[in-house]
C-alpha cells in the first residue's frame, strides 16, 4: 500500500522521470519509504491527540507527570477560573497526598470538599472523604490502605463543579492495613499472640467494650470477638490493657464508680471465652492507680489495684489463667499517692512494677512481696515525666521535665547514670518526654518536646533519640531526629512512645494541634542507625463541630517484630472532650 502511494507522489513530483520508477526497489528505496510511513503515522496520531484529545478524554501516555489540567476556565479566555485545578496526587507514599490550584477568583472565606472513587468517573461514583481546613489547597487521604489505588476529585463547597480527576496509589509494603470506627474512650491498646492479634477495651457510660482483631484482616475489619459488659455503676474510663505476648490470651482492668467507693474490675479473655474471669474489689475514691501484666505464655497475670484505706497502699493480685488468686500482698505504704496522670511499667517478667507518684517521686516495688525496691524524690511539680523498667527488672530509667536529662537506675548494684541530651538538640525550657526500654536494658528509646503551654515555644521544637546504653557512662547515639515546627498555633507534646523488644525500632505519637492536614504527622516510625523516620502517617482530621482541626492519638503501639503500629484516634485535640474517632492498623515495611 504505502509502495503505491510513494510511487504516486513520485511520479507527480518529477514528471517525465516517472517511467524511470517502473523498477524493482531497491532495499535504499524500501528503507526511505517506511521512514515515511512512520512520520506519517506519528504525526496523523499527533494531530489527533492535539485537537481532539479533551474530547476523547485521553491522556498524555508519554509525560513524566500524571497531572492533568483540561484547560479550566480562565486559563484561555482570561476569565476567573472557578474550579481547582492542577489536581496532583502522589504515587507509592505510605498514605496519599493530594495538591491543587485554587481558583483565581478565591472561594470566598469557603473550604474544599475531596471526593474519591475506585474509577475515573469522580463526578458520578465519586464519594466525600472529607474537606479541608479552611482555604488549604492539600489533603492527606488517611484512609487509603496499602496497595491500593483511588481517582481523586475536588470542588469549592456549594459549587457544582468538579475539578480535574487524578489517581494516586499507596505503599505495597508500608500504609494503612485497616481502619476500625468508634466513639468509645480508648486509653490503651495492646498487640499479643505473635504480633496477629490487636486488643483494647472502652468505656462508654456503664459499660465496657472488649474487642479483638486480627493484624492481618482486609479493611474494614471484623472483630474476633466483642464483649460488652454493662453494670449499674459509671466507668471512669481509667482502663489499662494487657495481652500475652506468645498466647492468645488478653485483659483488662477499670474502675466502676457508685455509692461512694471505686470498684477496681479486672477482666481476662481469650479468642473463644470472654470473660474467662471476673475479678471485682472496692477501693478508696482518692486513689486511682491501677495496672495489669500478663505472661509472656499468658499463664499468669498480675494486677496492682488500690485499696479501701485512706492511706498510700497499692493491692498487687497474681492470678493463674483461671482467676485462682496464686499471690496477694498489699505493698510497704508509699510516700505518695498514685493517681491517673501517672505512668507506671511492669517489668518484662512481671517481678517488679515500676511508676511514678504525685510528689514527684519514682517509685519500684517487687510484685510478690509489696516491698519497695526503688525510691527516689525530686524537687519541682511533676518532675518525672516518664518512667520505663526493662525485661529482668533489673534497670530502670526515667524521663525529666526540668533538665534535659536521663536518669538509668541499676537496681542491682545500686548505681546510677545520666544521659545528656545531645548539645545539637533544642535547649527547652521545660521538657514533655516519653521513654521506652528494650527487654535486655540495652537500648533506650526518649521522644520529647516542649511543655505544652509553659515552655516559650509551646510545644513547637523537639526530637526523638535512640542510644545504645550497654555503656551507660558512654552511651552510643543511634537516632537522633530533630523537628521545629511551624510559626502557628501547632504543637507536637509527646503522648506516648513504644519499643520493639529487641529495641531496633521504636514509634511515638505527638498531638495533633496543627491548622495543617499536610504538616500534622503525628506517628514516626523509626529505626536504629537511621536519623529520618523510615515510616510517618497523618491521622485524621477531627470535626468539632463546624471547626475541622487536626486529630490526635491516645496511645500507640508496635508489634514484636516493628512491622505494625496500632494507633487510637482521638475526633481533636488529646486533652479535648471529643470523642474518639478510630482505631487504625499500619503495616511497615
Amino acid at each position: 500500500m504505502y509502495t503505491k502511494v510513494v510511487r504516486e507522489l513520485l511520479r507527480s513530483l518529477f514528471g517525465e522521470a516517472k517511467k524511470k520508477l517502473n523498477h524493482k526497489l531497491t532495499p535504499e528505496e524500501i528503507r526511505f519509504i517506511i521512514v515515511v510511513a512512520m512520520l506519517t503515522s506519528f504525526l496523523a496520531i499527533w494531530f489527533i491527540a492535539v485537537n481532539f484529545g479533551d474530547d476523547l478524554n485521553l491522556s498524555p501516555v508519554f509525560s513524566s507527570s500524571r497531572t492533568r489540567v483540561v484547560n479550566p476556565q480562565g486559563v484561555l479566555s482570561g476569565t476567573p477560573i472557578t474550579t481547582p485545578y492542577n489536581l496532583v496526587a502522589s504515587d507509592g507514599n505510605e498514605q496519599i497526598i493530594l495538591g491543587w490550584s485554587a481558583p483565581t477568583g478565591g472561594i470566598g472565606g469557603g473550604y474544599y470538599e475531596v471526593y474519591r472513587s475506585i474509577t475515573s468517573n469522580v463526578a458520578v461514583n465519586g464519594v466525600l472523604i472529607g474537606r479541608t481546613i479552611a482555604d488549604e489547597t492539600h489533603f492527606v487521604d488517611t484512609q487509603a490502605t496499602i496497595g491500593q489505588t483511588f481517582w481523586y476529585g475536588v470542588r469549592v463547597n456549594g459549587n457544582n463543579f468538579i475539578s480535574d480527576v487524578e489517581q494516586g496509589s499507596v505503599s505495597s509494603t508500608t500504609g494503612m492495613r485497616w481502619s476500625y470506627e468508634t466513639t468509645d474512650v480508648i486509653e490503651s491498646l495492646s498487640f499479643g499472640d505473635h504480633g496477629t492479634k490487636l486488643f483494647w477495651s472502652s468505656s462508654l457510660g456503664n459499660n465496657i467494650h472488649a474487642r479483638l482483631f486480627s493484624t492481618i484482616d482486609s479493611n474494614p475489619p471484623t472483630p474476633i470477638f466483642t464483649k460488652d459488659t454493662a453494670t449499674i455503676l459509671s466507668y471512669n474510663s481509667i482502663i489499662n490493657v494487657a495481652a500475652a505476648r506468645n498466647a492468645d490470651v488478653y485483659g483488662d482492668v477499670a474502675f466502676a464508680v457508685g455509692s461512694g467507693s471505686v470498684y477496681p474490675h479486672l477482666r481476662t479473655y481469650t479468642s473463644s471465652i470472654q470473660p474467662v474471669f471476673n475479678y471485682t474489689s472496692i477501693a478508696n475514691t482518692n486513689v486511682y492507680g491501677n495496672g495489669l501484666w500478663i505472661s509472656d505464655d499468658g499463664t499468669r497475670n498480675i494486677a496492682f489495684l488500690p485499696t479501701n484505706s485512706t492511706d498510700y497502699f497499692s493491692r498487687i493480685i497474681t492470678f493463674d489463667s483461671f482467676g485462682t488468686i496464686l499471690n496477694e500482698v498489699v505493698t510497704t505504704q508509699l510516700p505518695s499517692m498514685m493517681s491517673s496522670s501517672n505512668r507506671f511499667d511492669f517489668s518484662g517478667d512481671g517481678s517488679r512494677i515500676a511508676f511514678t507518684t504525685l510528689i514527684s517521686r519514682r517509685e519500684v516495688v517487687d510484685s510478690i512481696t509489696g516491698s519497695l525496691v526503688f525510691d527516689d524524690a525530686w524537687g519541682g511539680p511533676s518532675a518525672f515525666q516518664d518512667i520505663t523498667i526493662n525485661y529482668d527488672g533489673s534497670i530502670m530509667a526515667s524521663a525529666h521535665t526540668v533538665d534535659p536529662v536521663i536518669r538509668i537506675e541499676n537496681l542491682n548494684s545500686g548505681l546510677e547514670s545520666v544521659i545528656y541530651l545531645p548539645a545539637t538538640n533544642p535547649n527547652l525550657d521545660l521538657h514533655y518526654g516519653r521513654i521506652a526500654i528494650s527487654d535486655d536494658g540495652m537500648r533506650l528509646a526518649y521522644a520529647y518536646s516542649d511543655i505544652d503551654g509553659l515552655g516559650n515555644d509551646l510545644s513547637k521544637r523537639g526530637g526523638a533519640l535512640l542510644w545504645d546504653i550497654s555503656s551507660p557512662q558512654d552511651p552510643i547515639l543511634l537516632v537522633n531526629y530533630l523537628f521545629e515546627a511551624p510559626a502557628t498555633p501547632y504543637q507536637e507534646s509527646m503522648v506516648e512512645i513504644k519499643i520493639t523488644p529487641d529495641g531496633n525500632r521504636f514509634v511515638y505519637g505527638t498531638r495533633g494541634d496543627g491548622t495543617s492536614s499536610i504538616n500534622d504527622k503525628q506517628i514516626k516510625v523509626f529505626e536504629a542507625g537511621q536519623n529520618n523516620p523510615i515510616a510517618e502517617f497523618n491521622l485524621p482530621l477531627g470535626n468539632n463541630g463546624a471547626e475541622i482541626t487536626g486529630s490526635s492519638p491516645y496511645d500507640v503501639d508496635i508489634s514484636p517484630d516493628g512491622t505494625k503500629i496500632a494507633v487510637a484516634v482521638k475526633n481533636g485535640h488529646w486533652t479535648s472532650g471529643n470523642a474518639f474517632k478510630e482505631v487504625n492498623l499500619y503495616d511497615v515495611a
